[in-house]
């Protein structure tokens, strides 16, 4: 085809890639390009439209045919060619056939960029990212916004939801008692497909704690012990009140309980394998202080106490050893902490907005202590807070916002509520709003989140949805109680995500589970 007829075919919208360049065009075209006007470092504009009848063979051209030839003036006619349509559709419908992989990689960039970039672009683009150093995208300062704007694109092709396997009914877990229910503090999923519960045994006056194996389809219960000396001053209480329940990286079980008000406090640790409890009672004002499990098996508790975090650690013999202080607002409150490496220990907090701090445990000093968003107005409250750590350490946040503001003002505006979860990644600066409703529960698998949440207007459903890499999937609903008024708080919702299979609970229906997986979907 000959370059007035191939511009012909650009005109009516009919290129025809599929004949082969030969040799004698590639050299016709390599004469013409040395002809062509320049302005600076570019092809002067006329000289676009003359350049665009060879896109063809500027396309066919490999790495032997310019091993002799500097790459700039290709990569730059690419540019100009970019803004002449014919040839941009041409090298668009064409792009899989395009020799030279610089000047593939030149195209793909510029396509990328434009509205309509045929779908293997981003592929491409993303496959090179990994193998390709920056220095080849020439791009500069603004590489790593172009490496975001890929990523993000390239997960929005891979959206994924969760999709419900099974229910399974099963009769474990006995009914809390006293009018009270299990809560996610006291009934926890563990690795290798255990749950287990703790809650009062009010006859015993004492803990009760209950394993259900998920693969076996078993369960059994024992006793927890009162710390040595615990004498019972009335029949009919429990002193077994506000049990929380920790699993470690061994599979250990820690468990701590206000035996006769806060500043009484029991503590058991029953080691993987073993058949007792070991047993300690704390005289120390715990009450919502939080247990947070280290890599090495151990375990730190963090307390609230007078505009204070102190971080204990939990020693041999169950004592409480304090390591470190971390002053805070007097209405700050601790949202989430999880160990983030070996030694650092992160914790998110409200109070002056979002607070993310970090504590050396070892060194037994604070690293940072960072606002991560600014104080909220006034009625506007952070409920709940989640701190998720992606397979490659990047951590992710997620918090609940519960606006308590009137609909308008007192001058009759309407106000934009900010009731909500939002989601926002350690190293981006704005976050994403995922649901009208604050009541939420989190967890990572992988390199995505699952996150599941309730809404006010709809008491019987949770919902969830998958975030990989700052891109949100799509909306599962799922039915997890029938005529209720009011939906599921935080609190109530246990979820966790082991191999290919996420688990959700209701605790307070605790012998019903819902078994779900990931699954990929074209879905917007």
């Amino acid at each position: 085809m000959s370059a007035i007829l191939l511009l012909v075919a650009f005109a009516f919208g009919q290129p025809e890639p599929e004949k082969e360049v030969t040799d004698a065009e590639k050299k016709e075209f390599l004469k013409v390009l040395a002809t062509l006007p320049t302005r600076g470092e570019f092809f002067a504009e006329e000289a676009i439209p003359k350049a665009a009848t060879y896109t063809r063979v500027l396309l066919a051209l490999t790495e032997k045919d310019l091993e002799k030839h500097d790459l700039y003036p290709f990569l730059a006619l690419s540019a100009g060619l970019m803004g002449h349509k014919e040839a941009r559709e041409y090298a668009a419908a064409n792009f899989g056939k395009i020799a030279h992989p610089q000047i593939k990689l030149g195209w793909a960039i510029m396509l990328f960029r434009h509205d309509k970039a045929p779908p293997e672009v981003v592929p491409y683009l993303h496959k090179a990212l990994d193998s390709q150093p920056e220095a080849k995208f020439g791009l500069g300062p603004g590489f790593q916004d172009f490496k975001d704007d890929v990523i993000r694109a390239y997960e929005a092709g891979k959206l994924m939801k969760v999709e419900l396997v099974k229910q399974h009914t099963i009769q474990a877990f006995p009914e809390f008692g006293a009018g009270q229910s299990y809560r996610n503090r006291d009934y926890v999923f563990a690795p290798g497909g255990l749950i287990y519960a703790v809650r009062p045994h009010r006859k015993e006056q004492r803990g009760e704690l209950v394993t259900f194996d998920l693969a076996k389809d078993t369960s059994s219960s024992r006793l927890i012990p009162q710390p040595a000396g615990f004498k019972p001053e009335y029949d009919f209480s429990s002193y077994f009140d506000g049990a929380a329940l920790s699993v470690n990286a061994e599979g250990d079980l820690l468990c701590f309980w206000i035996i006769k008000g806060n500043g009484d406090h029991g503590f058991a640790l029953l080691k993987k394998g073993a058949a007792d409890f070991q047993i300690n009672r704390v005289a120390s004002y715990l009450m919502g202080s939080r247990v947070v499990p280290a890599p090495d098996g151990s375990w730190y508790v963090i307390q609230n106490e007078s505009g204070f975090s102190v971080i204990h650690r939990v020693e041999k013999d169950l004592k409480l050893a304090e390591i470190g202080k971390i002053r805070q607002r007097e209405s700050s409150r601790l949202l989430d902490a999880r160990f983030i490496s070996n030694d650092i220990v992160h914790l998110l907090c409200s109070g002056d907005g979002i607070r993310c701090i970090d504590f050396d445990v070892k060194g037994k000093k604070l690293l940072h202590n960072r606002q991560m968003m600014a104080r909220l107005e006034k009625s506007v409250s952070l409920e709940n807070g989640t701190i998720l750590q992606a397979k490659d350490g990047a951590l992710q946040y997620l918090w609940g916002i519960e606006d308590r503001r009137d609909k308008v003002d007192s001058k009759g505006t309407k106000i934009e509520r900010q009731n909500g979860v939002y989601y926002q990644a350690e190293a981006d600066a704005t976050s994403v709003k995922i649901a009208g409703g604050y009541h939420h529960r989190a967890v990572a698998v992988g390199d995505r989140i699952i996150v599941c949440y309730t809404q006010e207007n709809a008491p019987n459903q949770v919902y969830f949805r998958v975030i990989r890499q700052g891109v949100v999937g799509p909306v599962t609903e799922i039915t997890v109680a029938k005529g209720r008024k009011h939906n599921l708080w935080s609190e109530y919702m246990a979820l966790h995500a082991e191999a290919d299979r996420i688990w959700f609970v209701n605790t307070l229906s605790p012998n019903t589970l819902h078994e779900l997986k990931l699954v990929d979907t074209t879905q917007p």
